[in-house]
């Protein structure tokens, strides 16, 4: 959220207008939640969002994301999943595409340091 979705992006106002984009998203997001009382409202609220972000991480079947399993014919399943979840800050819907080596270097490219995670946490420095 920091550095927006499209850091590396050579149009400063493309890339400022990103940033400035999620930080707004985040900053409503807190504003909304902290005005919503404690209880089964917010229970069934919080049940949704999680939901909802659970669903963007797996495949239509409830099983691995495309992604995940397309990339463990050339990682371990353990690094796809590394891989996926820390792209989806410069990529949203990376579990819902086919793993190919263009997506990480995306991926960098929109947010350098995420190449940091990729290549630290991941496991992952040549795809």
């Amino acid at each position: 959220m920091l550095f927006g979705g499209d850091y590396s992006n050579p149009d400063l106002g493309k890339s400022m207008r990103s940033v400035a984009e999620r930080n707004a998203l985040q900053i409503a997001g807190t504003k909304v939640g902290a005005q919503i009382p404690c209880g089964p409202v917010s229970e069934k609220l919080a049940q949704g969002l999680l939901k909802a972000v659970r669903s963007n991480s797996r495949g239509a079947d409830g099983g691995e994301s495309n992604f995940v399993s397309s990339c463990q014919r050339q990682f371990t399943a353990k690094q796809c999943q590394c891989i996926a979840d820390t792209g989806r800050v410069a990529i949203p819907d990376i579990h819902r595409r086919m793993y190919h080596r263009s997506i990480i270097k995306e991926m960098i490219q929109r947010n350098p340091l995420l190449g940091f995670t990729v290549g630290i946490a991941c496991g992952v420095s040549n795809y």
